[in-house]
């Protein structure tokens, strides 16, 4: 078990001066906020900035493959979203980015910290506050199982397989979609609950 500080480093953003148009008109570089985070992989965000606003702003460029998590907004009342970004971006003030370490593979660090999600949301929500929030502190101290990188490999094969069925298959009757969606959550709890508990996966299966 490792907790979720010793995954790679975390670091929040930031808003340009949305009154600076040379920081916003014909941007680029794709700037994420809660309103982004409503699938599980990012394909792009709503709102781009400028190069002048990464310089001038100080804004920090993340690289792909980070994993995003909202941590101050009204979503938190019910949903901690987690998001993994398979492109450059940057960030604003309501998200923080986890740049995992060479111990941990992204796509593990995103199922893991999804998986997870409604128990960090219950453990580390501020009380009181006019907008929603996580106490930071406490969500960089949630321990979550790490194995070894092989066994993170095998976890990841089976879970984006598995995603990727659900995602395909995301067609029907609402509540077709709902059942699929939670028989993926029951298996990814199943097998991260493995990987806490040091099992390893059978691979030979037919």
């Amino acid at each position: 078990m490792k907790a979720l500080a010793e995954l790679g480093k975390w670091s929040g953003g930031k808003t340009p001066s949305m009154s600076e148009k040379r920081f916003w008109e014909h941007g680029t570089i794709p700037w994420i906020s809660s309103k982004d985070m409503k699938l599980s992989t990012l394909e792009d965000t709503q709102d781009h900035i400028t190069e002048k606003a990464v310089k001038e702003a100080s804004m920090t460029v993340y690289p792909a493959n980070s994993i995003a998590v909202v941590t101050r907004s009204g979503i938190l009342k019910h949903t901690f979203p987690v998001a993994y970004v398979p492109f450059e971006t940057t960030i604003n003030q309501d998200i923080k980015m986890l740049v995992v370490n060479e111990e941990i593979l992204p796509r593990y660090a995103f199922h893991v910290i999804q998986g997870k999600g409604n128990d960090i949301l219950v453990k580390t929500k501020k009380q009181g506050g006019t907008v929603d929030s996580l106490d930071f502190q406490k969500v960089l101290a949630y321990k979550v199982p790490v194995p070894s990188k092989d066994i993170q490999s095998k976890l990841v094969e089976v879970l984006d397989n598995f995603e990727s069925i659900c995602t395909d298959l995301n067609i029907g009757l609402p509540a077709e979609i709902e059942a699929r969606q939670k028989q993926y959550e029951y298996y990814r709890d199943l097998l991260l609950t493995f990987a806490e508990k040091g099992s390893t996966l059978m691979t030979d299966r037919a």
